[in-house]
């Protein structure tokens, strides 16, 4: 009983650091997807 209450603790945590880092990961993969797309495809103005 102790041992799954932990577990669930810790899932808890992890996944409220993973969501942190989530939030932050987002905006530099998408940063990053739109380098990539300026250097790889001809820019196309809107």
């Amino acid at each position: 009983k102790d041992i799954i209450e932990q577990n669930l603790k810790f899932k808890v945590l992890t996944r409220e650091k993973v969501n942190d880092l989530g939030m932050m990961g987002l905006k530099e993969v998408t940063a990053k997807v739109a380098e990539i797309e300026k250097s790889s495809k001809p820019v196309k103005t809107k």
